[in-house]
């Protein structure tokens, strides 16, 4: 599962150093909050976590795509024998198609 973590905080990091250099220090200081936010399992999450969630989804659509890409992997490790197999092979695909090169590098290592 550190795998998706870092793939997910490489993404974070992105879109932080660009806010960074493009001006925007209030998102960049957001995103650069949000990373414990972004590391835990949703169950997980207090209510300032799941806030700041809800903020990357309305304004960071490149990172809040990468957190279900991340948490879809999660679920792969808790399943047990042809479901996981099913699953880990639609997350590959997935992975794959999201256009995100942390993931698409990440499905490319695990294939």
């Amino acid at each position: 599962m550190a795998w998706a973590t870092k793939a997910l905080d490489e993404v974070r990091r992105g879109v932080w150093n660009a806010a960074r250099k493009g001006g925007q220090k209030a998102v960049a200081k957001d995103l650069k909050n949000a990373r414990y936010a972004l590391w835990k399992n949703p169950g997980d999450l207090t209510e300032g976590q799941a806030a700041r969630l809800a903020g990357i989804a309305k304004t960071n659509a490149p990172l809040y795509r990468a957190y279900p890409v991340k948490e879809q992997l999660r679920q792969v490790f808790q399943l047990k024998g042809t479901e996981e197999i099913t699953l880990l092979d639609a997350w590959l695909k997935w992975a794959w198609r999201c256009r995100l090169p942390a993931f698409v590098n990440l499905a490319r290592s695990i294939r």
